[in-house]
């Protein structure tokens, strides 16, 4: 059906195994990719050969209200990866949100390794979001006549979410409050 092939990443206690896999849908003006395993039964948990996911408790709009505590979880400039099987999280604070856009900005601090991360609310446990980056600010260097001549982006410490809901149209053209699939 024309999938572009890739390889999907996994994280045993055991170890690190790579998994074939296809982006079956790519996102138009959002960085999301919809990707299909082929998992093999040897691992335990796989009992067929295909990835069963559990079911996702998807938050909505109305959950993204500026100041909600969140969590999230990632692995930060690869850090856990291969010294733990587990990720790092984080707390964090929604700072603003962007309606037209479908993101908020979080006040919490991702770098490479967090992007896809799910940002979930703090005391629901429901999914609002995924890490798309973070928001760079920028360091200008100027010249003797005080011209910019360069910037040098850095870490601002806020970071993009994609929201639950934009996930959800993504992936299903409709909002749908859980995703099970088989």
């Amino acid at each position: 059906k024309g999938l572009d092939p890739i390889c999907v990443r996994v994280n045993y206690k055991s170890g690190i195994v790579d998994y074939p896999a296809k982006v079956y849908k790519r996102g138009t003006g959002i960085d999301l990719a919809l990707v299909k395993l082929k998992a093999t039964s040897d691992r335990p948990g796989w009992e067929s050969d295909d990835l069963c996911i559990p079911k996702i408790m998807y938050g909505d709009s109305s959950d993204i209200i500026e100041g909600k505590e969140l969590i999230y979880i990632g692995y930060p400039l690869g850090l856990g990866i291969k010294e733990k099987n587990y990720p790092i999280s984080r707390n964090a604070l929604i700072s603003q949100v962007i309606p037209r856009r479908e993101i908020f900005l979080i006040d919490g601090s991702a770098s490479h390794g967090n992007s896809g991360s799910p940002v979930f609310d703090k005391k629901t446990g429901r999914l609002l979001g995924i890490i798309e980056s973070f928001n760079p600010d920028f360091i200008v260097a100027f010249d003797e006549r005080d011209n910019p001549v360069a910037r040098f982006p850095y870490n601002s410490g806020i970071s993009r979410v994609i929201s639950a809901k934009a996930i959800k149209l993504f992936v299903f053209g409709v909002e749908k409050r859980s995703l099970k699939i088989k």
